[in-house]
This record gives structure tokens, C-alpha cells and sequence, in this order.
């Protein structure tokens, strides 16, 4: 509970390059905290009334496949000189009509002269990919499968006890009882979020409840940060 400090790793413009892990422990049938009768708090989270600002270390976030990758493939080849490095986690985005046919991937091996990764496991679907962009064809849409770095050095991870509940980051205002107001602010950049949201109920990975400036608390600023909701 961030009530009226900071929890603090790196700054914006000094980001954290060591590695740093916020564990969320809890299960699905533990007790719910209560901190305001118009939010619900729930529990396994970090709940914000005052400053979480966590500034992680640049990545190359995005590529496009250069060349179209198929089922039981377990290569693909992206941009040339990026950070990736093995061990690292990607998502590769659907490129046809199956919206459910998305996969997610942990590096083996990345070569930043060709561009070529190996990957841990073969693909199960289809990706198109091709070396250079489809705009002039599909009236400025690129059309090439996206690849989107999901490895961070910053990490806010929802331990897997067994009962697949994950935990949640939330943010809010809240008038304590003395009469003071104490006003969330969030900056996420360059933070992964993994195992986090909870099912069958509103509570997302991220979230803001009762914010918005007009209102009590003011979200500064959130960017930059990767996110895996467990559904």
C-alpha cells in the first residue's frame, strides 16, 4: 500500500538498468482489503494513493517478420540489429483472419547481422512476413506481422500459486479520514507486467478507479510498459 510515499526504481531520465522483480503474492480466496466504498480494492495488488514511478531500461520493442513463417517452423527472421538476446519473451501478433491465432515465444538464439531467431518451440499457426513494407499495396497499411518484445528489467510478476489467480496494480484517490486527499500517480515506462489481472472480475493488470484529474487522484503518465494479462 503506496499511501502518501513513493515507490521509486529509477527516473525518467536516469532509467534502472539492473534488474529489479515486485512479486504479488495471494490467492483467489484470501481476504479482500477495503479502502474506499466506491472501489474495489480486492487483494494480491499494489494499491496507489500516492507515487509508483518505475523507469526501466530501453529495449527495441517492435519489429516486423521479414519473411513469412509457417507451422512446425521454429526460426523466424526479424530486424537486423536489435537488443534481443536469448532468453527473451516476443509475441507474435495473428496476420490473418484467426484474431486467436497469436503465439508467444522465448529466444534461443538471435543473430542482430541476419536477423534470423531461434526460437523454443515451433510455431502452431501461420505468420505472414516479407522483407519490405505492404503500405503502397493496402492503401498505407503494413501488413507484415508484427513482433513485440515483452522482456523487461523491471518486472511486476503475480506468483502462479496453483490457483491461476494473478495479482493487479491500481491506482486511485481515497479521503482518509481525517480529511485529507491523497492523489494516485502512476509512471510505468519500460516495466513488464506478467501473470496479473484476475478473472471473472473488473479487476485488469493495470488499472484506474476513481482518477482523472477533475476527480481526486491524476495519472501522469503511463508508457512503454508491457503487459500479459492472465484471463
Amino acid at each position: 500500500y503506496v499511501r502518501s510515499g513513493e515507490l521509486l526504481i529509477g527516473e525518467e531520465g536516469a532509467p534502472f538498468q539492473a534488474d529489479a522483480q515486485i512479486t504479488l503474492y495471494g490467492a483467489r480466496n484470501e481476504q479482500t482489503e477495503i479502502m474506499s466504498g466506491s472501489v474495489i480494492t480486492g487483494n494480491k495488488v499494489i494499491f496507489n494513493t500516492g507515487t509508483v514511478s518505475l523507469h526501466g531500461k530501453t529495449r527495441d520493442r517492435f519489429s516486423r517478420l521479414m519473411t513469412a513463417v509457417y507451422k512446425n517452423y521454429d526460426t523466424a527472421m526479424v530486424e537486423t540489429g536489435l537488443d534481443w538476446v536469448a532468453g527473451d519473451q516476443i509475441y507474435f501478433a495473428p496476420t490473418n483472419h484467426q484474431w486467436t491465432n497469436s503465439e508467444y515465444k522465448t529466444i534461443v538464439a538471435y543473430d542482430s547481422q541476419t536477423g534470423i531467431i531461434n526460437l523454443d518451440t515451433p510455431f502452431e499457426f501461420y505468420h505472414f512476413g516479407q522483407d519490405s513494407s505492404t503500405a503502397g499495396d493496402f492503401n498505407g497499411v503494413d501488413t507484415r506481422g508484427e513482433v513485440r518484445l515483452l522482456t523487461r528489467n523491471i518486472k511486476v510478476i503475480g506468483n502462479d500459486g496453483g490457483d491461476q489467480w494473478g495479482g493487479n496494480i491500481l491506482t486511485t484517490d481515497r479521503m482518509e479520514f481525517d480529511g485529507t486527499i491523497r492523489m494516485g500517480t502512476t509512471q510505468l515506462d519500460n516495466v513488464e507486467v506478467a501473470k496479473c489481472s484476475q478473472e471473472n472480475t473488473w479487476n485488469a493488470a493495470i488499472r484506474f478507479e476513481s482518477t482523472g484529474e477533475t476527480g481526486l487522484s491524476y495519472v501522469k503518465k503511463i508508457g512503454r510498459a508491457s503487459c500479459r494479462e492472465r484471463v
